[in-house]
């Protein structure tokens, strides 16, 4: 275990702060795992509903998160009050249980949230994004796959699993001596009884490095019938960054963000939802541009090459951009990295960024003001055109019904089913059906695929055109493991 501990000496409040990260390998294993660990959550949520009244009364509070390598546990309060609360949340995880009645009716209750989930456009895009990119990752559709043969026995089984080999790693800040704070360690150690882990063993996040060119993978909506709803990620991929490479992003970003919005939102009037973003995925650098639009208006092919022009006009306008104009635009920037803290959390939440990306770069923001600083107008246009005109790019559409989409459609997934057990079941290829055709619409809501689009028959071979997430995937370089560091 590894414990980080901060006095607090600048707010003076009696109040603290106190973070765990819970990591193990059995996350990677297959989507059981990972629809296990959300009904975990949600049973130990509906377990400490008493518990979170009396914290509640008492001006605390916690969340138990889960995420792609085990459990977070956050409390936060009054610091003579916060080990009892903590204290409370272990044991329900150490002794674990509940009944067959509760057990299936959360169970209805998850597989509700992932089919909200892979309805709603916006969300399944960038879910594909990420699945696209990453080495390993299950969706919400995998997890949809399996979640009817998952028991009250394999949730237990799999509780035990977990609760056997941990790598946790904590902060404690706040107003507590550092012997308080080692308590909070010892108190979760002695409770799950749990081995450490090796280092080799923790499960890091690994990413695939995109191939040159342009690739685009376009699925069909989940929505109804009359979901016109259609959600557009233009992707640019860089390579593994550091403090400095994600500086440049941050003012190329910074100098988009304005552009953007009146270009393609104001005067095009492409989407409801648009905006630009500096992406950080497990230490690799990157830009996306979103658009949420409406298939009924403009079809997901014109709002990407409408993407594409705005990006190469205004790359192409960083050329003129006056020095003067760079500087304010570096100072705006600098101005929000040096904002005071207005309470004791902002520190903490930063602190803990470090520590949960196992970064530990405690003074990040000094490093990256001094960093846009020393930048230069040229050195940020050299940058800019590496990666945009490297052209790694990875164009994500999910589409919704309307007259503007024309193309055939491939239903099923090409790399086949997920079985109860996590493992993949070849299927074979279905005809491939017009877009109109009302076989698209006929979902079955605990079988949901994936329906890929393609703009033509010719386009099923073309390597451009993704129709199958796995077989893109395969041969693919995977970065190593990177952090941001100086």
């Amino acid at each position: 275990m590894k414990l980080w501990y901060k006095k607090d000496t600048k707010f003076n409040v009696p109040k603290g702060y106190a973070f765990f990260r819970l990591a193990s390998p059995l996350m990677n294993e297959s989507p059981v795992s990972m629809v296990c660990l959300d009904l975990l959550l949600k049973i130990l949520d509906y377990n400490l509903n008493e518990a979170a009244y009396d914290a509640l009364t008492a001006d605390l509070s916690y969340a138990i998160r889960g995420h792609q390598s085990g459990i977070t546990i956050k409390v936060h309060g009054y610091n003579d009050k916060l080990p009892l609360l903590f204290e409370t949340i272990v044991d329900q995880i150490a002794v674990f249980d509940c009944s067959i009645q509760l057990f299936e009716i959360l169970k209805m209750q998850v597989q509700r949230l992932y089919n909200n989930f892979v309805i709603k456009p916006e969300k399944l895009c960038r879910e594909l994004r990420l699945q696209l990119i990453e080495h390993l990752r299950w969706t919400p559709l995998n997890k949809l796959a399996v979640i009817k043969g998952i028991t009250r026995e394999t949730l237990l089984n799999f509780v035990l699993k977990f609760k056997c080999m941990l790598y946790i790693e904590g902060l404690v800040q706040g107003n507590f001596t550092c012997k308080e704070a080692c308590a909070f360690g010892q108190l979760l150690q002695e409770k799950l009884g749990c081995n450490p882990l090796l280092p080799e063993m923790y499960p890091e996040l690994r990413i695939m490095q995109l191939p040159e060119g342009q690739h685009t993978c376009t699925v069909q909506s989940f929505g109804e019938h009359n979901d016109n709803n259609t959600a557009v990620i233009c992707y640019y991929q860089d390579k593994p960054g550091d403090n400095k490479t994600i500086c440049m992003m941050d003012v190329f970003n910074e100098y988009l963000e304005e552009p953007c919005f009146n270009q393609l939102r104001t005067k095009e009037q492409l989407g409801y939802e648009i905006y630009n973003q500096t992406t950080n995925t497990s230490g690799i650098v990157g830009f996306v541009v979103f658009v949420g639009t409406q298939a009924n208006k403009y079809s997901a092919a014109h709002v990407t090459e409408r993407i594409d022009a705005f990006l190469s006009k205004y790359v192409s306008q960083l050329k003129q951009f006056p020095l003067k104009d760079f500087d304010k635009l570096k100072r705006s920037l600098i101005m929000q990295k040096r904002i005071d803290d207005n309470h004791m959390g902002e520190e903490v939440d930063r602190n803990w960024y470090e520590i949960a990306n196992r970064t530990y770069l405690f003074d990040r923001l000094q490093k990256e003001v001094k960093c846009i600083e020393e930048l230069s107008l040229q050195e940020l246009l050299s940058y800019v055109h590496g990666v945009i005109s490297d052209k790694k790019k990875l164009t994500v559409q999910v589409i919704g019904r309307g007259p503007w989409e024309v193309g055939v459609v491939i239903p099923g997934q090409l790399n086949g089913v997920i079985n109860n057990d996590g493992s993949r079941k070849l299927s074979s290829v279905p005809p491939v059906t017009d877009l109109s055709s009302d076989i698209v619409d006929d979902l079955q809501k605990d079988k949901r695929t994936l329906k890929y689009v393609v703009p033509n028959m010719a386009a099923v071979q073309d390597s451009a055109f993704i129709t199958d997430v796995t077989r893109f995937k395969n041969g693919l370089y995977i970065f190593p493991i990177t952090k941001l560091l100086h």
